[in-house]
């Protein structure tokens, strides 16, 4: 979802945030930027957001399975993302695109670990 107006950008994300349905899940030093996630909140107040977010996240992954970055497994709750024990994450990112590392990043919160 893109913004011509960055005003309306803003009072999104302040009304998505005081309703529970987005939350500050860090802080991105390369792009000098807040990073969100989503909560299932927003799938009940905002389902359309919620599941544009969806595809375009399953597609970066997609993307980084195909670069040999990331193993994607698929299984009865929907797809699993889990790091390559043969990558060096430190030399990949420099080949990622913004989004690509950001997914990187927001693989290191949710695992605790700090690959890039």
């Amino acid at each position: 979802m893109m913004f011509d107006d960055e005003e309306a950008a803003y009072e999104l994300i302040n009304y998505l945030l005081e309703e529970g349905a987005l939350e500050v899940s860090g802080y991105d030093n390369e792009s000098d930027t807040f990073t969100y996630m989503l909560t299932d909140k927003c799938k009940e107040i905002m389902p359309e957001l919620y599941e544009e977010h969806f595809k375009y996240v399953n597609e970066v992954a997609f993307s980084l399975w195909n670069k040999g970055v990331i193993e994607l497994y698929f299984n009865e709750t929907g797809p699993m993302v889990m790091y390559k024990s043969d990558v060096d994450y430190s030399e990949v990112s420099k080949t990622l695109n913004e989004d690509e590392r950001l997914f990187i990043q927001s693989m290191n919160r949710a695992y605790k670990g700090d690959i890039i």
